[in-house]
């Protein structure tokens, strides 16, 4: 009998707030966990969260990733997967998360140092099913492929996110930053800055979205020129009332890693992640990544491969504390 199985499994089961990348973040926290303590690990549920109702549903694992790449990446670093059901864990992985906080920062200055190494394959192993279905297929032909002038720009605007910025942001986050944006705030600094694009595809909750897209399309073409798209021009009635908030989520950030050029904030977790794991694909620096959150008229590039939450830092790509 090994080692591992004398130990007892860590896991979690999830509950609270935070969206599909907080719980991605977190994942990759728990192998970091199971792989420095030599204990087996028990793969988490998944929960969604619908913003209009409010409620939280948990999924399997195997019914949001692949099981086959996360099953490798695990028998490769000798991390033994324990077939139990995650629901009798302890509820909760805040700790999990913000463990990942110092590693990302340590990424951009050791690349190749063997804990930097682990979470980008881990981050890489994670393959969300929707990945390589028919519709997302199309999508990316349709947004990435035939569209290279589009821009990708996360607009994060619905009301949780004013409430975080008001609740939390606003009081601890650096002057030299601005949390929460309205889309027109967004599109002004994005027509003053070097990327100067007459295309966005937009990345948001559209049911959550504070103004209907008929009218943000409006004000974006007569006062900027500029002209918006979103899932729901791409996808049928039907598609978009089938797909739950959390796969919507993923395909968000599939379109986004695939882009040429994409416009996030660093505040979001989304955003940094999508860099990263654009980095940990290729293993090479990101360009064409840029944040709207430092203070200013332009949207600026980042340097750090999405590893820094400060805006500064992001943009110097150097450490902040």
């Amino acid at each position: 009998m090994s080692e591992q199985e004398n130990l007892p499994p860590i896991g979690y089961e999830p509950h609270g707030g935070g969206g599909i990348t907080n719980q991605k973040i977190a994942f990759v926290g728990l192998l970091v966990e199971a792989h420095a303590t030599n204990r087996p690990v028990v793969l988490p549920r998944f929960k969604i969260f619908d913003q209009i109702t409010k409620q939280f549903r948990p999924l399997a694992f195997e019914d949001v990733f692949e099981f086959a790449p996360m099953s490798d990446f695990c028998e490769r670093n000798s991390i033994r997967i324990a077939h139990i059901d995650p629901k009798d864990l302890p509820g909760g992985y805040d700790d999990y998360f913000w463990k990942m906080h110092s590693i990302f920062h340590n990424i951009p200055q050791n690349k190749n140092n063997s804990n930097a190494v682990f979470v980008l394959d881990a981050f890489e192993a994670l393959v969300p099913r929707v990945r390589n279905a028919f519709l997302m297929k199309i999508l990316r032909e349709k947004v990435v492929q035939d569209n290279p002038d589009f821009a990708v720009v996360q607009f994060r605007i619905e009301k949780d996110w004013q409430d975080h910025c008001e609740q939390t942001l606003d009081a601890i986050v650096p002057s030299n930053e601005t949390n929460y944006l309205k889309f027109d705030d967004i599109l002004e600094k994005i027509i003053h800055s070097e990327l100067n694009t007459k295309k966005i595809f937009a990345l948001c909750d559209e049911r959550a979205l504070p103004i209907s897209k008929e009218e943000m399309k409006s004000v974006a073409l007569d006062r900027f020129g500029i002209s918006i798209h979103l899932k729901s021009d791409y996808l049928s009635n039907l598609e978009m009332e089938l797909l739950t908030p959390l796969h919507l989520s993923l395909i968000d950030f599939e379109i986004a890693t695939g882009a040429a050029r994409f416009v996030g904030l660093t505040r979001s977790t989304f955003s940094c992640l999508a860099t990263l794991e654009k980095y940990a694909r290729d293993r090479r620096d990101v360009r064409q990544h840029y944040i709207y959150n430092l203070s200013g008229s332009k949207v600026v590039e980042r340097t750090d491969n999405g590893c820094y939450w400060d805006a500064h830092a992001a943009a110097l790509g150097q450490g902040a504390g």
